[in-house]
């Protein structure tokens, strides 16, 4: 199997910083024409993490439609994949848009689950501060380091 990606696929947040103006819609649209799939979801889970964590930084609205349309997609293809729900109200929580509904959500999540950074992130998304930071605490130094550079944690 032979899948071409546009070259932006692979921009980490250091290269989206350094982007002063570029074409949304052209972006968007190459977004658009890719195949979201089992097989290249990892690679658009990725950037989805870049774009979002560049959003953060610099609150550039471009990364931050970029990121929710990556996401959108991501839940096409598997709309139960927990990681997925997780980055759309992450997404959703960056704008204050989180519903009720939502909300009874991440809890049931909560309580339904044993994943450790999981349930780190429904914390931090329930702003379940104290508890975030005493899950945070527990997971390993190699989940430390993984979890610190996920969006996510900015909200914490």
């Amino acid at each position: 199997m032979n899948i071409k990606f546009h070259f932006f696929i692979y921009y980490k947040r250091e290269d989206w910083n350094k982007l002063y103006d570029f074409e949304e819609e052209l972006l968007l649209n190459e977004i658009e024409k890719n195949d979201f799939d089992n097989f290249t979801q990892d690679m658009f889970y990725n950037l989805f993490i870049e774009l979002l964590a560049s959003y953060d930084i610099n609150k550039n609205e471009k990364y931050y439609n970029m990121a929710n349309l990556i996401c959108n997609k991501l839940l096409e293809v598997n709309p139960n994949n927990k990681y997925g729900i997780i980055n759309k109200f992450q997404l959703l929580k960056r704008k204050g848009d989180l519903t009720e509904e939502q909300l009874k959500e991440l809890d049931n999540m909560l309580n339904n689950n044993s994943d450790k950074m999981l349930i780190c992130a429904i914390n931090i998304l329930l702003e379940n501060k104290y508890q975030a930071k005493k899950v945070f605490k527990d997971l390993t130094e190699e989940e430390k380091n993984v979890f610190e550079n996920f969006p996510i944690y900015n909200l914490l």
